[in-house]
C-alpha cells in the first residue's frame, strides 16, 4: 500500500500547447494524488528540468511547432536527462506514429482520445519500473532513473555528474577515492585531470545533502569518502 501511495504522489511535468482539453486529464491526475506541473513553453520546461527533475514527463506529440519527437529525442541524448521517464501522447494509434515515438526514446506511448484510467495505469507501470531500479546502501536509496537519492524523508536531485560522483562513493561506502580516481571514473577517458572540478562538485553535493552533509567526508591529502549506516 505504501509503494502505491508513493507512486501516486510522484511529480509529473506535462509539456503541451493545448490550453483547453487537458484540464480534465490534469484534474484527474491530481485527484489520483499526482503533482502535475504544466508547461506551454519549451524554454520554460527545460529551465525547470535543470532545476528539478520530475518522476515522469508527459510529452504531447501534437505540439504546434511539431517539436514533440525532436524534444523527446533531445532529452534522451542529454547525459543529465537520458534516464528521464517519458510518456508520449500521440495523436492517433497509427503504428507509424507509435514507432517514431519509441525510436525517439519514449518509455511508453498513449494514443488520443486519452482515457484517464489508462493514463494512470501506464504512469504507475513506468514508475514501478523506475522503483525497481533503485539501490539501497545503508540509509541511502540511489535512484538512477531520476538522478536523485532518498535519505530519510528527503529526496534530493542532482546534476548528472554530481549524481555519478555520489553514486560512486555510496556504492563503495567507507572507501577513500582520490580526486584523480574520481576524474578517471566520471569524466571522459583522456580528459585532463582537474582536481578543482571535483572539489566544486563535492561542494555542490554537500550543499544539496543539507543536514546529511557530514556523511560526505574529506580525508586530508587523500580524497573523499561516504559513511553509511543501516537504517
Amino acid at each position: 500500500m505504501k509503494n502505491s501511495m508513493e507512486i501516486s504522489s510522484s511529480l509529473l511535468y506535462y509539456l503541451t500547447d493545448d490550453n483547453y482539453s487537458i484540464e480534465y486529464i490534469v484534474g484527474f491526475l491530481r485527484k489520483e494524488g499526482f503533482t502535475v506541473q504544466i508547461f506551454y513553453n519549451d524554454m520554460e520546461f527545460l529551465k525547470h528540468l535543470s532545476i528539478k527533475l520530475p518522476d515522469c514527463v508527459l510529452l504531447d506529440g501534437s505540439l504546434a511547432n511539431g517539436n514533440g519527437l525532436f524534444m523527446c529525442r533531445s532529452l534522451k541524448q542529454q547525459k543529465e536527462w537520458r534516464y528521464l521517464a517519458i510518456l508520449y501522447l500521440t495523436q492517433s494509434n497509427q503504428s507509424n506514429e507509435l514507432i517514431q515515438a519509441f525510436e525517439a526514446g519514449a518509455d511508453d506511448c498513449i494514443s488520443r482520445p486519452i482515457h484517464p484510467q489508462e493514463l494512470v495505469a501506464r504512469l504507475r507501470a513506468i514508475l514501478r519500473r523506475q522503483k525497481s531500479s533503485n539501490i539501497q546502501i545503508g540509509q541511502f536509496i540511489l535512484q538512477p532513473e531520476s538522478l536523485s537519492i532518498q535519505i530519510g524523508d528527503s529526496r534530493i536531485y542532482f546534476s548528472w555528474r554530481e549524481y555519478k560522483i555520489l553514486e560512486l562513493l555510496v556504492l563503495h561506502a567507507g572507501e577513500v577515492f582520490s580526486r584523480a580516481v574520481i576524474c578517471q571514473q566520471i569524466w571522459k577517458k583522456g580528459a585532463p585531470i582537474n582536481a578543482r572540478n571535483v572539489d566544486v562538485h563535492i561542494v555542490n553535493i554537500r550543499k544539496k545533502l543539507g543536514k546529511y552533509r557530514s556523511l560526505l567526508r574529506t580525508i586530508r591529502d587523500k580524497g573523499y569518502m561516504i559513511m553509511v549506516c543501516d537504517g
